[in-house]
C-alpha cells in the first residue's frame, strides 16, 4: 500500500501543530532557529510530497497501426480500453486517465490523431492537420512526447520526421521551452522472421535491430553524436543529440512478447519532471525508484535533525527529534508499500531490538554532554553531527527493513 497522500498530509498537519505547541514553550533564540532553519525547510519538503506531486502526462504521436495503443498499455501495465476515455475539445486527440486505486496514483496519456495519415505518398501534408497537432501539444503541455514508428516503416517515414521536427520548433518558440521527445521503434519482433523470439536467442534479429537504430540515427536524423543508453547492451537504445529528439528506443509491446518495455519505463523515469515521478513510480510499483525517494527523505530529515541538535536549547532536542525520526520511518515504510501509520515505526524499532526510550535517553545524554565542551561553537557542531548521523543511520536501517526485509541495526 504505497503513499496515501491524504493520510500523509494529515500526519504532516499533526506534526506541524505539535511543533507549534513546542515552539510556544521554547525560548526566543531557539524558537527562531527551529522555525527558520529546521522546521520550515523540512515541512516544505514534505508538503511537496503531499501537495505538489501530480500524474505524469505523456502524449503519443504517430500513424495509426504503428503501436501507440499497445505502447500505452505496456507503459501503464493496464488495458487502457477498460478505462473511461474522454475526447478533448479539439476532437482530434483522445485522452486516457488511467487510475491505480491501490497504488494511490494515476497516469494520463494523450493519443493524437490525424496528422501523419494526412501525409500523402508524394510528401504533401495538409496544413490544418499540422495546425491541429501543434495546438494539441500546446494545449496539453505533455511532460514527454513519444513519436511511435513501426519498425517495418522506418525507412519510408523520413517525411513524417521532417514534419514533426518543424512542429517541434514552432512549439518551442511558443512555449519557450523544449518538450522532451523520444522515438520509440515499435514491433521490432517483425524484423526478419516473427517466429524468431525471444531476441536474446537469435543474434541475427538483434543485429537487425542494431542496424535499424544506426540507420535511423545516422541516415534519417543525420545525428553526429549518439551514445548507448546501456553500454552493456547496445540494442537497448541510444541517447541522441538532436534538436527535436533525446533518444531512440526499440520495443515490442505486444502482449505476451514484451521486450525492452521495462528499460523504456526506466528511461521515462529519468526524463519526467520531479513532481510527476511519485505517481509514475507508484503506479508502476517500481520499488527501486521509490527507494530513491526514500533516500531523499532520509537526507532531508537528517539535515533537520542536525539543525535541531545544534540548537542551544535542550528542550528542543528532547521534544522534537524523536517525533521527526518516527515520521521519517513512517514515510519510508509507506514508500515501500506499507500502510501510512505510526505503528509501522513501532514495528521497526521492535524488529531491530531497540528500546526507544533507552536509546533516546542515551543519545540525548551524549548530545547534552558535548554541549558542555568549552570550545566556542564546537559543542553545537558535534551535537548536530550526532543528531544528524543518528537520524541518517535510523533511516537507512528502516530502508533496509521495509524495502529488503533485512534487520540491520543503525
Amino acid at each position: 500500500m504505497p503513499i496515501d497522500r491524504n493520510k500523509l498530509s494529515k500526519l504532516v498537519e499533526f506534526m506541524e501543530e505539535s511543533f507549534n505547541e513546542i515552539e510556544k514553550k521554547t525560548p526566543t533564540p531557539g524558537k527562531k532557529i527551529i522555525r527558520k532553519k529546521v522546521l520550515e525547510p523540512l515541512l516544505g519538503d514534505l508538503k511537496k510530497l503531499t501537495d505538489e506531486t501530480r500524474p505524469p502526462v505523456m502524449m503519443m504521436v504517430g500513424r495509426s497501426g504503428h503501436g501507440k495503443s499497445s505502447l500505452i498499455n505496456a507503459i501503464s501495465g493496464k488495458n487502457h480500453a477498460m478505462v473511461d476515455d474522454i475526447r478533448s475539445c479539439t476532437e482530434e486527440a483522445k485522452t486516457y486517465t488511467i487510475h491505480f486505486p491501490e497504488q494511490y496514483a494515476s497516469m494520463r496519456f494523450i493519443d493524437t490523431r490525424g496528422i501523419f495519415e494526412s501525409v500523402s505518398p508524394d510528401g504533401a501534408v495538409k496544413d490544418d492537420a499540422i495546425d491541429v497537432l501543434e495546438a494539441e501539444i500546446i494545449a496539453f503541455k505533455p511532460d514527454l512526447l513519444f513519436h511511435v514508428i513501426n519498425a517495418k516503416e522506418v525507412r519510408a517515414l523520413q517525411k513524417d520526421i521532417e514534419v514533426f521536427k518543424s512542429i517541434k520548433k514552432a512549439i518551442k518558440k511558443k512555449l519557450k521551452y523544449e518538450i522532451p521527445t523520444l522515438i520509440v521503434i515499435s514491433h521490432v519482433d517483425i524484423l526478419g522472421k516473427s517466429s524468431e523470439w525471444p531476441i536474446e536467442d537469435f543474434p541475427e534479429k538483434a543485429d537487425k535491430i542494431r542496424q535499424l537504430l544506426d540507420f535511423l540515427a545516422e541516415d534519417v536524423l543525420e545525428i553526429e553524436s549518439k551514445r548507448f543508453i546501456d553500454r552493456n547492451n547496445p540494442i537497448k537504445g541510444y541517447w541522441v543529440e538532436d534538436d527535436s529528439y533525446i533518444g531512440i528506443i526499440p520495443v515490442c509491446s505486444e502482449e505476451g512478447k514484451f521486450w525492452n518495455v521495462d528499460f523504456l519505463v526506466d528511461f521515462i523515469g529519468k526524463i519526467l519532471p520531479e513532481e510527476a515521478l511519485l505517481d509514475f513510480f507508484q503506479a508502476r510499483g517500481e520499488l527501486a525508484q521509490l527507494k530513491v525517494y526514500s533516500s531523499k527523505i532520509i537526507k532531508s530529515f537528517s539535515a533537520a535533525a542536525s539543525g535541531i541538535g545544534m540548537t542551544p536549547i535542550p528542550v528542543s532536542d528532547m521534544s522534537i527529534l524523536l517525533p521527526i525520526q518516527v515520521l521519517m520511518i513512517t514515510i519510508i515504510a509507506a514508500l515501500s508499500g506499507r500502510e501510512v501509520s505510526k505503528e509501522t515505526a513501532a514495528e521497526f524499532f521492535g524488529a531491530i531490538g531497540i528500546n526507544i526510550g533507552a536509546a533516546y535517553v542515551f543519545k540525548m545524554g551524549a548530545q547534552q554532554a558535548v554541549k558542555l565542551i568549552p570550545i566556542p561553537g564546537a559543542a553545537q557542531t558535534i551535537s548536530g553531527t550526532i543528531a544528524g548521523s543518528a537520524t541518517y543511520g535510523i533511516g537507512k536501517s528502516a530502508e533496509a527493513y521495509f524495502f529488503h526485509n533485512i534487520v540491520q541495526k543503525p
